[in-house]
């Protein structure tokens, strides 16, 4: 029998998880999994290094999403959402796009079925209400509960998730399932929630929820105050927890693993259009327009190697099709320049370029200084341009919010940057979570290089004190 993890976070679940993506792959691999789920909350921020790397590794990767669903007024449930196909992704997309961007830590039973057409669904029983309904053994109440999630979602499509991380209540829970099961038909499916690698990271995570809540880490291993058995577990650890009590929940793993089917193509090209006039049939047309009307403001007279070198950007831009996008940057520039905001004179190889000098994009003459174009754009080695656009932090927003105006809010995104923990500043937090006291620290510290990019135990490895001290104590 075979087992498919379908509720995995990583650290995308900001604080939620010690798990990195490309760690979590291959741990996959050497238990031998054949498929894998990621499912952050409100998140698709790992999907695309996660799909490339379980590619990479000959693992099928599943992408999903944890929600949290508002059921009645004071009840939040746990949800997991796993894409059927490429629409099943796009749903995800959407439904995250409308979390983040309204803010917002819920969505209502109600508004989620907007999003779950081609995606299936896991309803964690121990994190929902349903949990509760079973410890207290009220059957009919459940059978409606169960009802009511069922008609959020397609036909078969819905899943009641059992979890056993060695805590009473769930498998509590789990029996009382069991008997609601032949009352009320649905589908269950064994699930393992996922927030660290082995087992005995268990206090790496329990000293990171500490770090969260601001509180100090006791460093209790009483099996009560510890998160237990959330590690990455095996398909043997999996078949020994629910093979006796119910293999058919093992066994829906690999029903779900097998309609799950995103293919993620990473080769196509989609860039937006630029609205034109009325009286211009094409984006290549109007490119050349602007060009030749501004060429005569840079130059007092047009000689053969201007019109040459213009001529031959052109042809290359027209060929690669990446008029619109030129056309797009010049405008916003453009804007920027009449509100006088004020734009950096450009910067990396983009200066390299005619067609970007005479759209004032930027303010470098490429023949004055002998710059070359291809090393911006080069036919024969196809690449996205890369203009850099330097704004003032006080002009920066109003000329996104032009872009927004003039494109639609839902078709301008800007990029994220996850900033992670060097040693020292890791060292720090740390420190402070466990409650060293200054002496202690101030010996730590000292051996530890300022913005050091190398890992805390390679730097051990080579501090002979700290070796003595925290790897051979004896010695």
């Amino acid at each position: 029998m075979s087992f498919t993890h379908l509720q995995v976070k990583s650290g995308y679940s900001l604080m939620e998880s010690t798990v990195t993506v490309e760690k979590l792959v291959l741990k996959a691999k050497e238990l031998k999994l054949t498929a894998l789920a990621l499912t952050d909350e409100h998140v698709l921020h790992g999907v695309v290094p996660f799909y490339q790397t379980c590619i990479k590794n000959g693992i099928k990767p599943i992408v999903g999403m944890t929600v949290h669903v508002l059921t009645e007024p004071e009840q939040v449930d746990t949800c997991i959402l796993l894409a059927k196909n490429n629409q099943g992704y796009h749903d995800l997309i959407r439904l995250s796009t409308f979390l983040n961007t309204n803010e917002s830590s819920v969505i209502s039973l109600d508004a989620l079925a907007n999003y779950v057409g081609d995606v299936f669904g896991i309803l964690p029983a121990i994190q929902s209400k349903l949990g509760t309904i079973g410890l207290q053994t009220r059957m009919e109440q459940a059978e409606k509960y169960v009802t009511s999630w069922k008609n959020t979602f397609k036909k078969n499509s819905l899943f009641i998730g059992i979890q056993d991380h060695g805590l009473e209540e769930e498998r509590v829970v789990n029996q009382f399932l069991q008997v609601l099961q032949q009352k009320a038909s649905f589908q269950v499916v064994a699930i393992n929630d996922v927030r660290y690698l082995e087992e005995r990271d268990v206090l790496a995570y329990d000293c990171l929820q500490a770090m969260k809540q601001g509180r100090r880490w006791t460093n209790d291993k009483s099996p009560h105050a510890l998160k237990r058995f959330h590690h990455l577990r095996s398909t043997t650890e999996m078949e020994q927890i629910f093979t006796s009590s119910w293999p058919e929940a093992l066994q829906m793993t690999e029903v779900i693993r097998s309609q799950c089917n995103v293919d993620l193509s990473f080769h196509e090209r989609k860039l937006p259009t630029y609205p034109l006039p009325q009286d211009v049939d094409s984006a290549n047309m109007y490119l050349r327009q602007l060009c030749y009307e501004n060429v005569k403001k840079k130059y007092v007279q047009m000689t053969d190697t201007i019109r040459d070198r213009l001529d031959y950007e052109l042809s290359i831009i027209q060929t690669m099709k990446f008029s619109d996008y030129f056309l797009i940057v010049w405008d916003f520039i453009k804007y920027a320049k009449e509100k006088e905001i004020i734009v950096g004179p450009g910067r990396g190889s983009s200066a390299g370029s005619l067609v970007a000098y005479v759209l004032n994009i930027t303010e470098i003459d490429p023949l004055k200084h002998d710059l070359l174009f291809e090393r911006f754009l080069n036919p024969e080695r196809v690449t996205m341009p890369d203009i850099d656009v330097d704004f003032p932090d006080h002009g920066r927003d109003e000329v996104i919010q032009y872009v927004q105006n003039k494109y639609g809010k839902e078709h301008v995104a800007q990029i994220i940057t996850f900033g992670t923990f060097l040693a020292r500043s890791l060292l720090r937090e740390l420190i402070k979570t466990i409650g060293i006291n200054q002496q202690d620290t101030n010996f730590i510290m000292q051996h530890i290089p300022a913005q050091t990019k190398q890992p805390l135990q390679q730097i051990v490895r080579k501090t002979k004190c700290y070796m003595t001290i925290f790897v051979n104590p004896k010695n």
